[in-house]
């Protein structure tokens, strides 16, 4: 085992991550010097499913029991798990070993409850139990598995409400989303697009915002971000409208702009204001005050006077423009993205009452809360509290999966880890995962935690060298597609 009391170990799938957790587990729980002092109680090892919870859990009491049983030197030579242990304890027999695992067997089965190793939703869950009252939160609160039920009741009663008043604001939206979602040919049934909208509402950078944005609110801004667009739309386009009458006073139109560009831009912005962007070689012309025309009308007759139009009116009113747009464009491209959003956020707003209202009737948290709710405590609570609290004083971590763990979730577990790496006697914590199955973002799974985050959060404890675990081998797949991983990946 690692002297070092923080390992984070890169794990590919097929490297054998399972057995290396298991392996950690049983080294932790198998050294004590008297049985009375077997660690299984103050182990806590975390995974993301149930299926995944269930899986670690056998294969320890399968190894366990594997070791319990070995008797010869035969025996011990059939246990790679046993032979793996006696590596990392070289003083120890393997008859020492047997009876420390029939112990630790004994102990976990008569004391069952406290073999934590539990999926992050249960231990979460176990900490907001035991905060109900920090968190204004009913006694008698259930957790509900079923956000699912939930957001449907929540989103029926909504539509229930608005689909039958006409003359509310929401229900006029929706028809208009619906209809902008009819006419670019995508799915136009207000129940489906709220539905997936509100889908938004479990996203971790969602779960945390204030949503209160009720439909008049949003009206009101809306009237707001019509009178700056209109603003900066009427400026562009008088001053559009300014540049090309001094353009068609002169009959510049044609034949004296390469490809025509300027005049077609300054026509688009009289007819169609909007943002203003000319072409790069518009641009270098205005600003680094280079001769406008073609060729041809720098050898004609009036070349100077159609020089002097450009210099001293022209040129002028463009780069008054110009400085408009520079000066407004961030304002108004801001509030033309809003606008496009801005509806359903007023959509997506009363749904969250609505399952809001849903969890006060029913006497309901959602699991799915349990994220924000617990960033909350960690926030404003000592972690030792948070220990007290919760009934149990770990010693040692072990985290599974860990690239599917979210940055809150991972901020909700830094404390508790910190805690534990503190004691000088022992403390130790393993995070096991793998970067590249990150790409699935599974429940917003952030890549740079294992990446980077863990060791700059734990820079404290890291130890170059002895922290850093890379299972390289793979032991499930064809050397072709390994060989093809690799050569992807490097």
């Amino acid at each position: 085992m690692s002297s070092s009391k923080i390992i984070l170990c890169k794990a590919s799938a097929g490297s054998g991550k399972t057995f290396t957790l298991a392996k950690m587990y049983l080294q932790i729980v198998l050294n004590f010097e008297h049985e009375q002092f077997c660690n299984y109680d103050r182990i806590l090892a975390v995974t993301f499913t149930n299926k995944a919870t269930e899986e670690m859990k056998s294969r320890i009491l399968k190894f366990l029991t594997e070791i319990s049983q070995i008797q010869t030197e035969e025996d011990l030579n059939k246990s790679d798990i046993a032979k793996a242990i006696l590596v990392e304890y070289p003083k120890w027999t393997y008859e020492l070993l047997a009876l420390k695992a029939k112990v630790a067997l004994s102990k976990i089965l008569h004391d069952y409850s406290q073999f934590s190793i539990m999926t992050i939703d249960k231990f979460f869950n176990r900490i907001v139990k035991a905060f109900l009252f920090e968190l204004k939160l009913q006694n008698s609160a259930n957790v509900s598995l079923d956000t699912q039920k939930a957001l449907d009741e929540a989103m029926e009663e909504m539509l229930s409400e608005y689909s039958h008043d006409e003359r509310h604001v929401l229900s006029k939206w929706l028809k208009e989303i619906a209809t902008e979602r009819l006419d670019d040919g995508k799915n136009w049934k207000p129940k489906d697009i709220v539905m997936k909208l509100s889908q938004e509402l479990f996203k971790e950078n969602v779960a945390q915002l204030d949503l209160n944005y009720p439909a008049e609110k949003i009206e009101s801004l809306l009237e707001i971000f019509k009178q700056i667009e209109k603003h900066f739309k009427d400026t562009v386009r008088q001053f559009a409208q300014n540049i090309l009458e001094i353009i068609e006073r002169n009959e510049m139109q044609e034949g004296f702009f390469s490809r025509n560009t300027f005049v077609n831009y300054i026509k688009k912005y009289s007819s169609e204001p909007c943002a203003v962007e000319f072409t790069d070689a518009v641009m270098k012309t205005i600003e680094e005050g280079k001769y406008p025309f073609l060729a041809a009308v720098k050898k004609s007759p009036q070349a100077d006077y159609f020089l002097n139009i450009w210099e001293n009116s022209i040129l002028p009113a463009t780069e008054s423009l110009i400085d408009f747009n520079r000066n407004n464009v961030i304002e108004f491209n801001t509030i033309m993205g809003f606008k496009k959003y801005i509806k359903s956020l007023a959509i997506l707003s009363e749904v969250s009452e609505k399952m809001k209202n849903y969890r006060e009737r029913n006497g309901l948290m959602l699991i799915s809360d349990n994220n924000s709710l617990i960033n909350k405590v960690v926030g404003n609570t000592e972690a030792s509290f948070l220990y007290e609290k919760i009934g149990n004083k770990y010693r040692y971590i072990l985290l599974d999966e860990f690239q599917d763990t979210s940055t809150l979730q991972w901020k909700n577990f830094l404390p508790l880890i910190l805690e534990v790496l503190s004691h000088k006697e022992d403390g130790k914590v393993l995070i096991v995962g793998d970067a590249k199955q990150a790409i699935y973002r599974w429940r917003g799974g952030n890549f740079q935690l294992i990446q980077k985050d863990v060791q700059s959060d734990l820079s404290t404890f890291w130890e170059e060298g002895n922290s850093d675990l890379v299972l390289s081998s793979n032991f499930r797949s064809y050397q072709n597609i390994v060989q093809f991983n690799n050569d992807l990946f490097e």
